[in-house]
């Protein structure tokens, strides 16, 4: 399922504006003038995408949509498909530094489109480091000044600045240095919300950084070990961290006080990981990920060949440069499978899964996510969509990165990706994100 870039709606827009229009040369109804309270129990059964695709078809229907959404009768619904944040259809890989651009697309899952996201130049350009999306929100570094974050909503076109980071907690040349950031709450509905970041040093003594809305600054928040974080995800008013040795913290983040942390997980890992992970370490890497799926905690770890041809076979390195070829060949790296892991806190066990049924993971930079197939409209059940989240490859490589997203299905075995080297290098790399236009 590749994603092509011929998906504007201006024509099928003109369309629809064409048909309404000759319908009421006839003897059929005047669907431009229905009733505001019919438009409303419309708009009251639709997701955020088909609200946006509800404003396209006339001006009364989009002023019925915004008038709506911004009246105390909204109320957005629960379940939302996931959507992939891209670049504009103006993208140029190879014109990236400090580039302003007017717009963003977001590709949706629920009817296999592209939409556009117009007027994003005065929130973002595309040199912004973006670390995480949580709640409907991105969270970002400025390129040039990795110690500013600022969170922006590319739905609703609103941007916060938070507080500096201080030059002991950032890397002032290196605004890839962060891992992953969440939002521990909603920006739109609550003004005390959280946000936790974690840095990508994995080695370095084990801490995260933590700011709430209204306190001075950034504050950071030490462990009692020396292994450092992998994944965080916010549950329950609590913050779950992942440890490097699939150790599981357990942290009370509620009220105006530091983080508490309150327990600790040590789980055994199967034989099984293990010896996958010595089976394939000379020519994979892998990137483990901490979902909360229905209550349960699951450990999902990804495994990226570091090198793979353009027939989809895992090389090693001595293959990109062979006695007739003056270049080395390029074959980039590529997630090939996953295995997933449900934790025994009782047990104090990772148990291995092969079937998540109706349920499907959404991992990458984004605040790991779990959802019903039966309850999202074009997910498919029982696997893992994943985004592009591999920064070292990504700053150490400029032919290609960003370009690793795509499904796993976990009953096949199999990966599809949505971008096959087609755009070739993607930066900023596409990243899952919840649509909160309101």
């Amino acid at each position: 399922m590749a994603i092509k870039r011929s998906l504007s709606s201006t024509s099928d827009t003109s369309i629809k504006r064409q048909r309404l229009s000759s319908s009421t040369t006839s003897n059929s109804p005047n669907w431009l003038d229905l009733a505001p309270e019919l438009l409303e129990f419309t708009l009251a059964k639709l997701s955020s995408v088909q609200i946006m695709r509800f404003k396209s078809v006339c001006s009364s229907w989009n002023r019925a949509a915004e008038s709506y959404v911004s009246s105390s009768l909204y109320a957005p619904l629960t379940s939302e498909t996931p959507c992939l944040l891209l670049p504009g259809p103006d993208y140029d890989p190879d014109d990236m530094d400090d580039k302003v651009s007017d717009s963003r697309c977001f590709y949706s899952l629920e009817d296999k489109k592209e939409y556009s996201l117009p007027n994003m130049s005065k929130l973002f350009n595309y040199s912004d480091c973006c670390i995480g999306s949580s709640h409907g929100w991105v969270i970002l570094l400025h390129n040039h000044k990795p110690n500013c974050p600022f969170l922006v909503n590319p739905f609703s076109k609103v941007r916060i600045e938070l507080p500096l980071l201080r030059a002991d907690q950032v890397d002032e040349h290196q605004s890839f240095s962060f891992r992953k950031a969440i939002l521990l709450s909603d920006p739109s509905h609550d003004k005390d919300f959280g946000i936790v970041l974690i840095k990508r040093d994995l080695y370095c003594p084990k801490s995260f950084y933590f700011y709430k809305k209204g306190s001075s600054g950034w504050i950071t928040v030490d462990g009692d070990e020396n292994k450092g974080y992998v994944d965080i995800l916010s549950r329950d008013n609590h913050l779950y961290a992942l440890t490097l040795d699939l150790s599981v913290e357990v942290w009370d983040v509620r009220g105006d006080c530091l983080p508490v942390k309150k327990r600790k997980i040590h789980p055994s890992v199967t034989e099984k990981l293990l010896e996958s992970m010595r089976m394939h370490k000379d020519s994979h890497f892998t990137q483990s990920y901490l979902v909360d799926s229905c209550g349960d905690l699951l450990l999902v770890v990804r495994f990226v060949a570091n090198f793979v041809n353009t027939e989809g076979e895992v090389v090693d390195e001595s293959y990109l440069l062979s006695d007739e070829d003056t270049h080395p060949l390029v074959c980039p790296y590529q997630t090939k499978m996953f295995h997933v892991y449900k934790l025994d806190a009782s047990e104090q066990n990772w148990i291995e899964i092969d079937n998540l049924h109706d349920r499907v993971l959404f991992v990458g930079t984004n605040q790991s996510i779990s959802v019903s197939a039966a309850e999202f409209p074009g997910c498919q059940r029982n696997s893992i969509y994943f985004s592009d989240d591999n920064w070292d490859e990504m700053h150490d490589d400029y032919l290609y990165g960003g370009h690793d997203f795509g499904v796993f299905s976990l009953q096949d075995k199999y990966v599809e990706l949505f971008n096959l080297h087609n755009l070739g290098r993607i930066y900023p790399p596409p990243i899952w994100i919840i649509p909160n236009p309101w």
